[in-house]
C-alpha cells in the first residue's frame, strides 16, 4: 500500500482491508434488500490509468443507486496508489451527499485540502453541496464564504442549503447578495426561494417578484410552475395557484398531487376531489401523496362511496395500501365515516404501522367514544412493543381516559401530560441532563428528548404517581435492560416527588430514595412475579381494569402502600 493510501483511514463502515462496505443504516442502498453488507469492487491485478479510475468513479457517482460502489471504487483507487484530481473530486463529494456521511465528507474535505492543486469552482461548490445535504450548514458557510469566484452554482448550492435547515430569512439575505454581486438566478435559485417565501408570512410580496422575473426570462418549466403553485397554496392565495395548474400545458404527476394537496390542505374538499377526477380522466395514474391527500377530503366531507373507491384502487397496488401515509389517511376517513370498525381492518391489514398510524387509529377511536378499545391500543403501542407516544398520541388518547375514568382517575389529561413528561423543566433545574445517546433515531436533540420521555419505565412510574397515595413506593420491574437516562431521570424523580421508588431489570435492581441510589438483592422481585403481573393492593372494578391495562407489556408496576 502505497503512503498515499495509508493517509485515508477511512472509518466503519467504510474498510480498506476487507474491500467491503456496509450501508449506513439510516440511508441503505437501494439494492440492499436481503444483506447488510454489499462486497466492492476490488482492486484488479492488472493495473489501471488514472483516467480509467477517474472515469469509472464519475459514472458511478451519476446515479444514486451506485453512490456507494462510487465511494468503493474511490477507495479501491487511492488503495491501488491513484491519486484524485480536480475531476474526481466532485464524483465522490457528490456521491457522499447522496448517503448523508459527515464524517466521510469531512476527511474527503482533508484529502481536497491537502492534495488538491488549482482547484476549479466545481470542487468547493460540491463540498458546499455535500455539507449541505450532510446536516452540517456552519461548514457549509464557511466553505461558501472562501470561494474567490462564486458562480451560479455557488449560489444555488448554499442557498438550497439555508432552506434545507428552514433559515428561510438566510436564504433570502443570500439571494440579495447574489443579486448585488450580478450572478444572474437560475431557475433553481427561484425554486429555492419560492419555497423560502412560502414560508414567510410576508413573503408574498417577494414571491409575487419571483414569479414576475419568470416571466420576464421565459424561463418556464413544470418545476418552477409547481413550486410557484405550492408557494401560493401555502399563502392562502388559492385563486392564483389554481390559474397557474389550469393555464399550464405540462403538467405531470407532481403537478397534479401539488394542486390536490393544496386544495385539501387549504379546506377545499369538494376542488380537491374534482381535480382527482380530472386528473384520472387525463390518464394519470395516482400515487400514494395523491391518494393521502384525497383521502382528507373524503374524510372530511364523508364521502364514504370515494373513500371506498380509492381504498379499492390502493388494493389492487401493493405499494399503495402498504404506504404508512395511505393507510393513515384510510383509517382516518373510516372513522370520520363513523365505521372504526373497517379503520381497525384497514389498521390490522398491509399497512407499515409507523407512530402516525397508532395516532391515526387511536384518535379514530376516542372520536367515536370507543374509549376502552382506544386506550387498550395505547397500551399495547406502548407497554408492548415499547413504541414511544409523543403530544398527538396522547391528545388522542387522553379524552378516552377522562371519560372512562378508570385510567387517570381526576387529574385528567393535564395530569398524565404533566407527569408523561414529568416536568422536564423542574427536572432540569435540579441537574438532570437528557442522555440522548439511549435514543438511536436518526432525529434532532429535541425530538430525541422527547422520546425518552416516552420509554416504558418511564410512562410506569408515571401512572403509579398518578394512581397512589403521596408516600406509596412505587416497584417497576423489566424484563429487558433499562437505559442509562431512565436511570438517571427515576433518581431525579425520586428526589422531586419524595417517594422511594425500586427500577428493576434483568441486570440490576436499585431502590432510589430521595434521588440516592442504593443496590439492594437482585433476587427480591422474582421471575415469578415477573410472570404473574401487576399485584394492587386493593379492591373494585377500576383497579382490576388498570391492572389489565398495564400488564400487556413488558414493564410491569407494583404500588405498596407505605405502612
Amino acid at each position: 500500500m502505497s503512503s498515499f493510501s495509508q493517509l485515508l483511514l477511512l472509518p466503519y463502515p467504510y474498510s480498506l482491508q476487507t474491500h467491503q462496505i456496509t450501508p449506513n443504516k439510516h440511508h441503505p442502498p437501494p439494492s440492499a434488500t436481503t444483506t447488510t453488507t454489499t462486497t466492492i469492487t476490488t482492486v484488479t491485478k492488472e493495473p489501471r490509468s488514472p483516467s480509467v479510475w477517474i472515469d469509472h468513479l464519475r459514472s458511478q457517482a451519476q446515479s444514486p443507486s451506485s453512490f456507494h460502489q462510487a465511494i468503493s471504487t474511490y477507495i479501491n483507487m487511492v488503495t491501488a496508489g491513484v491519486l484524485p484530481d480536480n475531476f474526481a473530486f466532485p464524483a465522490i463529494l457528490k456521491a457522499t451527499a447522496g448517503i448523508q456521511d459527515l464524517n466521510l465528507g469531512k476527511q474527503l474535505h482533508a484529502h481536497v485540502f491537502k492534495f488538491g492543486q488549482a482547484l476549479p469552482t466545481a470542487v468547493p461548490n460540491s463540498l458546499v453541496n455535500m455539507y449541505g445535504k450532510c446536516g452540517d450548514i456552519e461548514s457549509a458557510r464557511r466553505v461558501f464564504d472562501e470561494i474567490s469566484n462564486r458562480d451560479d452554482v455557488s449560489w444555488n448550492s448554499m442557498i438550497n442549503a439555508a432552506c434545507r435547515f428552514e433559515e428561510w430569512e438566510l436564504s433570502l439575505h443570500l439571494f440579495r447578495l447574489m443579486l448585488l454581486e450580478n450572478v444572474g438566478p437560475t431557475s433553481f435559485t427561484l425554486v429555492s426561494v419560492a419555497h423560502a417565501c412560502s414560508n414567510l408570512g410576508n413573503g408574498l410580496l417577494l414571491g409575487k417578484q419571483v414569479h414576475a422575473f419568470m416571466l420576464r426570462n421565459g424561463d418556464w418549466r413544470t418545476f418552477t410552475n409547481n413550486a410557484l403553485v405550492t408557494m401560493y397554496a401555502k399563502l392562502g392565495r388559492i385563486y392564483e395557484a389554481k390559474a397557474l395548474f389550469d393555464v399550464f400545458d405540462e403538467n405531470d404527476l407532481v403537478s397534479w398531487n401539488t394542486i390536490i394537496s393544496s386544495l385539501s390542505q387549504n379546506d377545499r374538499f369538494e376542488e380537491a376531489l374534482l381535480y382527482l377526477h380530472a386528473m384520472l380522466q387525463s390518464g394519470v395514474r395516482p400515487d400514494g401523496v395523491t391518494l393521502a391527500s384525497a383521502l382528507p377530503a373524503c374524510s372530511h366531507l364523508e364521502m364514504l362511496n370515494w373513500g371506498k373507491e380509492i381504498h379499492s384502487f390502493a388494493l389492487k397496488n401493493s405499494d399503495l395500501i402498504e404506504n404508512s401515509f395511505v393507510g393513515s389517511a384510510l383509517v382516518d376517513m373510516y372513522c370520520n365515516c363513523k365505521q372504526p370498525e373497517k379503520g381497525r381492518l384497514v389498521f390490522e391489514g398491509n399497512v407499515r404501522r409507523t407512530v402516525a398510524v397508532w395516532n391515526t387509529m387511536i384518535a379514530g377511536y376516542t372520536r367515536n367514544e370507543f374509549d376502552y378499545e382506544a386506550i387498550e391500543l395505547f397500551v399495547e403501542m406502548v407497554f408492548e412493543l415499547g413504541l414511544s407516544p409523543n403530544s398527538v398520541t396522547l391528545a388522542g388518547v387522553l379524552p378516552a381516559c377522562v371519560r372512562c375514568e378508570a385510567f387517570l382517575d381526576k387529574e385528567g389529561i393535564h395530569g398524565f401530560v404533566v407527569k408523561w413528561g414529568f416536568e422536564k423543566d423542574k427536572m432540569k433545574k435540579e441537574g438532570y441532563v437528557p442522555d440522548t445517546s439511549c435514543v438511536l433515531h436518526n432525529v434532532d436533540e429535541e425530538e430525541k428528548e422527547t422520546m425518552l420521555c416516552g420509554h416504558s419505565e418511564r410512562l410506569a412510574i408515571a401512572f403509579g404517581l398518578l394512581n397512589t397515595s403521596p408516600g406509596t413506593t412505587i416497584r417497576v420491574a423489566k424484563n429487558l435492560r433499562v437505559c442509562n437516562d431512565c436511570h438517571v431521570a427515576t433518581k431525579f424523580i425520586s428526589k422531586i416527588v419524595d417517594r422511594e421508588i425500586i427500577l428493576r431489570d434483568v441486570r440490576r435492581k436499585p431502590k432510589i430514595v430521595k434521588g440516592v441510589m442504593i443496590v439492594e438483592d437482585p433476587n427480591i422481585i422474582t421471575m415469578s412475579m415477573l410472570r404473574q403481573g401487576v399485584t394492587v393492593e386493593n379492591n373494585g372494578d377500576d383497579c382490576q381494569r388498570r391492572r389489565r391495562l398495564v400488564i400487556y407489556g413488558s414493564t410491569i408496576v407494583e404500588f405498596r402502600e407505605v405502612e
